[in-house]
């Protein structure tokens, strides 16, 4: 009797465990997934991907290595770290392109297992040795592609510091808290799975500038082929530094839709050389002079196909 008994209370045990694992939990990491994240700026909107890729081990652990490609402007993917998650948490081990400290540690990502009112701590993300105090102020339910996923508020409700989805992360970037200045702002635009969009972002009110329709998303997920739109990233001013005239340089790949704005230093665009033309495969060149306008710096933004691929600094000394 007393074997049936601790037998009973084992299994009672058991059942216990099990029933506190969430079998309804949606995980962040997952193959073939892929997040578009608008880097934004008074030049425009950049999008940059990133993405799952490759098993590796460290340290006895699994993880899968995430990659971030500047869409339409770079030629190789950058290795940003390795991702894993366990018992709802999702942890980085960094690159050396995250500028941690630490290149030997896991650090906390995500907690989707935090209740109302509890609190984590996490890195501050490009800031080493600094970090950030999120609270819990509620815990939501949203309709996702026909799914319920838990939405974490972060903050204010009304303004909130921060938003996570379940099983798609921040909606500021891929990384909690995303990066803000002045002119610079970051924010999820959408994430696919199986090359078929799951989510676009219409929670970030902080800079609606920032997000994207559906179908821009669609768009950009359809056309993830890591191809540079610029032919060897090749836009040149020369010379840079100039008193009366300067020459911007460019070569396509193949036709696209062209703009190339001069811009000041409050963002205001001064001239405009092309202005959503069609162009078609080859080299280009443009004289630019700025007559009505005093000496300081400029910049010469080209887009291509509206989206900002290169920039270039210009210096005006009359």
């Amino acid at each position: 009797m007393k074997s049936i008994s601790i037998s009973l209370i084992s299994l009672f045990a058991f059942l216990n465990l099990f029933a506190q694992v969430d079998d309804n939990y949606l995980p962040f990491i997952e193959d073939n997934k892929i997040w578009i994240i608008n880097i934004c700026s008074w030049v425009g909107i950049e999008p940059s991907k990133y993405y799952l890729e490759a098993d590796t081990i460290i340290d006895g652990n699994n993880y899968l290595k995430m990659y971030a490609l500047n869409i339409g402007d770079s030629i190789r993917p950058v290795f940003v770290g390795s991702l894993r998650e366990e018992n709802s948490k999702v942890y980085l081990r960094p690159s050396e392109q995250i500028y941690f400290t630490d290149l030997h540690k896991d650090y906390l990502m995500y907690d989707f297992s935090l209740e109302e009112g509890e609190t984590v701590t996490l890195p501050f993300f490009m800031l080493p040795d600094m970090s950030i105090d999120l609270r819990v102020t509620a815990i939501e339910h949203i309709n996702v592609e026909g799914i319920q996923r838990k939405k974490w508020i972060f903050g204010d409700k009304d303004k909130p510091d921060e938003v996570w989805i379940e099983g798609i992360g921040s909606i500021r970037g891929i990384f909690q808290s995303g990066f803000v200045t002045v002119d610079l702002h970051t924010s999820l635009a959408c994430v696919s799975k199986n090359d078929r969009l799951i989510y676009c972002n219409t929670e970030d009110k902080s800079v609606t500038f920032c997000l994207s329709s559906s179908c821009a998303c669609t768009a950009l997920i359809n056309n993830i082929d890591n191809k540079p739109l610029l032919q060897n990233k090749t836009f040149f001013a020369t010379p840079s530094i100039f008193k009366h005239q300067t020459q911007l340089r460019f070569s396509l790949p193949k036709s696209s839709n062209i703009s190339l704005h001069i811009f000041n230093h409050q963002g205001q665009i001064i001239t405009s050389l092309y202005d959503k033309e069609q162009l078609q495969m080859g080299e280009y060149q443009q004289s630019l002079s700025l007559p009505n306008v005093s000496s300081g710096i400029y910049y010469a933004v080209l887009l291509i196909n509206g989206r900002r691929v290169a920039t270039q600094k210009l210096v005006l000394m009359k």
